[in-house]
């Protein structure tokens, strides 16, 4: 995790990883990772926690000349209202506040989250934030 904060994991990546000058810049999982996210169709709650404030994340994933990128893959976490991740709950029943989807034909993808406490959202091509 030292590294991440550093930004040393970021720079082996971009390194290893050169990008076009006009696309996002690539990021680090994180711990908070986990490949249990379930596949989810656009428009879908990815939170469940009751005390979190509803929060519509709508996107587009376009590629460096402004055209909409079709199936492009995202997988999205976040932290609940309290800002504790699902994998910090030993007592939990299975995934919450993740999900995994496609972009659709016009680049679009969107869910339902939660504005407090949002870590940032990542997919596979972007990196996205939301604040309240």
């Amino acid at each position: 995790m030292l590294s991440d904060i550093l930004g040393l994991s970021l720079l082996v990546d971009s390194i290893d990883h050169p990008k076009p000058p006009a696309s996002t810049e690539g990021t680090v999982l994180g711990p908070f990772h986990t490949h249990e996210a379930e596949h989810q169709g656009a428009g879908s709650v990815i939170s469940h926690d009751p005390d979190g404030e509803p929060c519509l994340v709508l996107c587009t994933v376009k590629d460096t000349t402004g055209k909409p990128i079709e199936g492009v893959k995202i997988d999205v976490w976040e932290t609940d209202s309290k800002g504790f991740y699902d994998v910090q709950y030993s007592e939990r029943d299975g995934p919450d506040g993740r999900a995994v989807l496609r972009s659709d034909s016009e680049g679009v993808f969107w869910f339902k989250a939660i504005v407090r406490a949002l870590a940032q959202l990542r997919c596979t091509r972007c990196s996205q934030s939301c604040r309240h």
